[in-house]
């Protein structure tokens, strides 16, 4: 094992940049997760975000467990519905 000895100055320096490097991370972090749930989402993302096949959306959708808007043939889903079915599965 080596042991490296530095100023205490630079080592508050390397402190204070990492916290810094925390935070703007955090920052990151958020905006990816408003940016994942946008106001309305399609099976693609909704099958991602909940990790379940396209057949399962489809059977939440034939037995109600999700409500959906449909616009020709394409699906949507509310991003609250998501939110709510998320905080559920991860409560059992």
């Amino acid at each position: 094992m080596r042991i490296v000895s530095i100023e205490e100055s630079l080592y508050e320096a390397m402190l204070n940049q990492i916290e810094m490097l925390i935070l703007e991370v955090d920052q990151l972090q958020q905006k990816s997760r408003d940016k994942i749930f946008s106001e309305w989402l399609d099976c693609r993302q909704v099958c991602s975000i909940l990790k379940i096949s396209p057949q399962t959306l489809q059977h939440y959708r034939e037995t109600g467990k999700i409500g959906f808007s449909q616009i020709n043939r394409k699906i949507y889903y509310k991003s609250t519905d998501i939110k709510k079915l998320l905080h559920v599965k991860i409560a059992k």
